[in-house]
Formats: structure tokens, C-alpha cells, sequence
């Protein structure tokens, strides 16, 4: 009868044992999130998100004066150009952008592209990208978002950053210059799958 008991109390110990390691597994991953290496997105997250509205762009061109409208309720890539030309960094970085809208397949229609420069910035010097591309909206934004954009591409000084704006006008994701087409593709796949909106 004895032995009955404690097989008995051994068999409850080990079931409770059992169903509280998942939850202490749980606990000490939250404590030290350094050692989960893996990740789920490729770009970084901008924290607090950089809150835009429409009336801070103005088109730089015809084309894009008149389909500015187009960002609202649109995913957006967005190509950063603050300097006075646009070298081959920073047009290998908006034909990146162009090609990663391709690759999206159905998402297509759910993205626009758009490049914001400064009001310095010299049309004939800069190559001859702003003629060629006649889908990229070429945008100048206000004193305060140029600011917010600059603080969040700090820590990358050079040409060809990416950045993603949500529908609602929200800048989210950064990409520092030389980014990966496919691991922004695979972020877009994952965040246009879980949106409703766009």
C-alpha cells in the first residue's frame, strides 16, 4: 500500500513538473532575450514609428504632383536622397526598390515607390534616373519629417537607405544602405499578409 502512495505521488510530482517547464523555459528566455539568435525580420524597426501625413509632400515633378495622392492607403517604399546628386549607391538602392515592387506578384497593386530629396538637390548632375524611372514618385518633404528621416538613417552616413511606410502614414522599417532585395521582399510578405488595410 505504501509503495502504491508513492508511485502515486511520484507520477503527480513529475506531471507537474512536466507542465510547469514550458512556462519556466518561457521565464528565463524572457530574462535573457540574447540568447534567441534567430530573427524575423531583416530590416530595423523604428521605434517610436515616424507619423507622416500627405500634405508634407509635395511632388518635385508633373508626374508626381498630379499622382501624389496615390501614398494614401498604399504600402510605400520610400529611397532617401538628402545630398546634391544621387550616385551609384543611392541609384542602385531606388533600382533595388523598383525591382523588390516586382517581385511582390499579386501584393503589387498594394505598393508604391517614392524617393524623397531635398530642394538642393540637382536634377542634371544626379544621373539620369529621375527621367528614367516614370512610376517613382519623386517627393520633397517639409522641414520636420526631413528632420525625423534624418534622425532615424543616423547611424548609416552614406547613400541608399530604405525605408517602409505603412498605409496610415507611418514610417516603420529602416534598411541601411547595400540592403538585401529579398530580405526586405520577405518583410513586406510578412506584414502585407497580416494587414487588412493597403
Amino acid at each position: 500500500m505504501n509503495e502504491n502512495v508513492t508511485k502515486s505521488r511520484r507520477f503527480i510530482v513529475i506531471m507537474v513538473m512536466v507542465a510547469g517547464l514550458p512556462f519556466l523555459l518561457a521565464w528565463v528566455l524572457m530574462q535573457n532575450p540574447q540568447w534567441i539568435t534567430s530573427r524575423s525580420n531583416y530590416g530595423t524597426l523604428v521605434v517610436p514609428p515616424v507619423t507622416t501625413e500627405r500634405k508634407q509632400f509635395q511632388g518635385a515633378d508633373l508626374f508626381s504632383k498630379q499622382n501624389i495622392d496615390e501614398l494614401k492607403g498604399h504600402w510605400v517604399l520610400i529611397n532617401l536622397v538628402f545630398d546634391a546628386d544621387c550616385l551609384e549607391t543611392c541609384q542602385q538602392a531606388i533600382h533595388s526598390s523598383k525591382q523588390i515592387r516586382l517581385m511582390m506578384n499579386k501584393d503589387l497593386v498594394r505598393l508604391r515607390r517614392m524617393v524623397v530629396v531635398t530642394d538642393r538637390y540637382n536634377r542634371e548632375k544626379g544621373g539620369d534616373w529621375w527621367q528614367r524611372d516614370n512610376r517613382l514618385l519623386k517627393v520633397i518633404a517639409d522641414e520636420p519629417i526631413t528632420t525625423e528621416l534624418k534622425r532615424i538613417i543616423e547611424s548609416d552616413k552614406q547613400q541608399g537607405q530604405l525605408l517602409v511606410m505603412d498605409p496610415l502614414g507611418n514610417i516603420m522599417l529602416f534598411y541601411n544602405a547595400g540592403f538585401d532585395p529579398y530580405g526586405v521582399k520577405k518583410d513586406l510578405k510578412k506584414l502585407l499578409r497580416a494587414s487588412q488595410i493597403g
